[in-house]
């Protein structure tokens, strides 16, 4: 809440809008757990002729849980973290010392959150094929805007742009675009809008 204050009497509105958004991450992170079990569907609520009217039509199955927006976000941030390579980790992938990943990090060619500790570095391994780094990674990192999430960032890298198409004129996501080895510089254009 200190850095919401801060930037409110800075009136720095993009220091304002990171603020707000590391604070709600830390809040769906702190409170995953419970914002789960308030999405989950209150089963005991309908009685079986209710449910059996549902599944007739094909609008209740019997599930255990059903994610809102908020709980698949929440849920998809912990996989990204779940699954982020260490300083060590990606050292060994890149065939580098972990001084010089901390010197890409600084530098925005390779992207990283803090680790829980507050002091380690966590890279999300979409960044990372098995032989190293993604194509063109470099380029599109150092384009992007600086007041990104890794949430906005997955998000960018994930989605199917129109502007970036496949042989067959379908559109591809710049993730998929630079494991093919396409040009980067087009990936880098539409960075510089997120």
């Amino acid at each position: 809440m200190g850095n919401i204050m801060e930037a409110i009497l800075t009136k720095d509105n993009n220091a304002l809008k990171r603020a707000v958004v590391e604070d709600v991450e830390a809040y769906i992170s702190r409170h995953e757990k419970e914002l789960a079990r308030l999405a989950a569907p209150k089963v005991d609520e309908l009685s079986a002729e209710e449910r059996a009217s549902l599944e007739a039509v094909g609008v209740y199955r019997d599930q255990q849980f059903s994610f809102t927006p908020l709980t698949s976000a929440a849920a998809e941030r912990r996989s990204l973290i779940n699954t982020a390579l260490s300083t060590k980790e990606a050292a060994n992938l890149l065939g580098i010392s972990e001084g010089r990943i901390r010197q890409r990090i600084g530098e925005g060619t390779l992207y990283a959150i803090r680790a829980g500790d507050g002091k380690s570095w966590l890279l999300p391994s979409w960044q990372f094929l098995s032989s190293g780094e993604l194509p063109g990674l470099k380029v599109v990192l150092k384009a992007m805007p600086d007041d990104l999430n890794m949430m906005d960032i997955y998000g960018f890298f994930t989605t199917p742009q129109p502007d970036l198409e496949d042989e067959d004129g379908e559109a591809m996501s710049p993730l998929d675009w630079l494991t093919n080895h396409q040009d980067p510089s087009e990936v880098a254009e539409l960075a510089k809008d997120q």
